[in-house]
């Protein structure tokens, strides 16, 4: 016979309602976490924050620092809130380290000229800057390593930076012989140099009409260089039966602006270019864009380009931006995407 259990409906009523109590909890944190992960995914495409928070308060604020950013295309007021945000800075002589990927769009459909001419300066300064700081850093470096290399052995680490830019900047190494690192350092020496700030400014604002060209638009392309492969570029409009290049593209306008310094450093068309830079690094230290536009006369194939060169930055007073080295340490590292 079997015994019979009671059970007692109070303690079954309150279990029942204790596991309830807890599946609305655990459902209540899952809901937050989930919450959690989707404002920190939102923070690394900052896609959740309006172009004016984005402005006036994580730039002015550090805030978000090492991440990309992204601005809304659609604000009819972006390229004039991207002003304000630029004349803001307190020493105009100190650049913003605020880095865009590419241009915006609407930079083409700004009516006011100097507005949209202000505006591409903004935005392509600190590229320029961060550029020339890398190249200037890697310079240092071989001007240090050549001041040595007789007197001294060099270092594993030596002989790999030295092969390193060698690849770089096309410039030929032998295995083992010391003396063709010699000759590599000091063909190096001419080749790892800046592009003068207002040099760039100037055929930069040339090629792409201050930032109105489709192929800047649609390819970051700052400085029209050409390729060959029609997968590594946009097909100019009217271009010639029979010809195949076109107009490189990139990923980013940093990514532009480093291979139009490889460009400029490497191609035998400007040979004169980097003669006329090195003697003047060797007479005064410094560099004078002006006398250097003229060795610029192959970059394109209009007759006059190097005179039409020289009014540009001449109009726009570009030379200004050659004193620019600074960056402002009021703001951190940030990049900008316009979608």
């Amino acid at each position: 016979m079997s015994k019979k259990i009671n059970i007692d409906p109070i303690n079954i009523k309150g279990i029942l309602g204790f596991v309830k109590s807890c599946f609305f909890k655990a459902s209540i944190l899952a809901l937050i976490i989930i919450f959690i992960l989707f404002l920190l995914s939102y923070k690394f495409t900052g896609r959740i924050f309006s172009n004016d928070y984005v402005l006036n308060t994580m730039l002015k604020k550090n805030m978000y620092s090492r991440q990309c950013l992204y601005l809304h295309e659609d604000d009819p007021q972006l390229i004039v809130k991207l002003n304000d945000f630029y004349n803001s800075v307190e020493n105009r002589f100190l650049v913003p380290p605020v880095f865009f990927n590419n241009m915006p769009m609407s930079l083409k459909n700004t009516k006011d000229i100097q507005l949209k001419k202000d505006t591409y300066i903004n935005i392509l300064l600190p590229i320029l800057l961060k550029v020339q700081k890398s190249v200037l850093n890697d310079r240092a470096r071989l001007v240090e390593i050549n001041s040595r290399m007789i007197n001294e052995p060099l270092l594993a680490e030596d002989f790999i930076f030295i092969e390193t830019l060698a690849s770089r900047y096309k410039v030929k190494l032998v295995d083992d012989d010391f003396w063709n690192y010699v000759e590599a350092v000091d063909e190096l020496l001419l080749r790892v140099d800046i592009v003068p700030t207002s040099i760039a400014l100037g055929i930069s604002a040339k090629e792409t009409g201050w930032g109105s060209s489709r192929f800047l638009q649609e390819g970051n392309s700052l400085f029209s260089q050409w390729a060959f492969d029609e997968t590594a570029g946009i097909v100019p409009l009217g271009r010639e039966e029979g010809k195949k290049h076109v107009v490189r593209k990139f990923d980013t306008l940093e990514d532009a602006v480093r291979a139009f310094f490889i460009n400029i450093n490497t191609h035998n068309a400007y040979k004169e270019f980097r003669s006329q830079r090195r003697k003047m690094r060797l007479m005064d230290g410094t560099l004078k864009p002006r006398r250097l536009i003229s060795t610029l006369n192959k970059y394109s194939e209009e007759s006059d380009y190097t005179e039409m060169l020289s009014r540009i930055i001449a109009a726009n007073s570009l030379e200004r931006f050659d004193s620019y080295t600074s960056f402002s340490t009021k703001y951190k590292n940030i990049c900008l995407t316009v979608v």
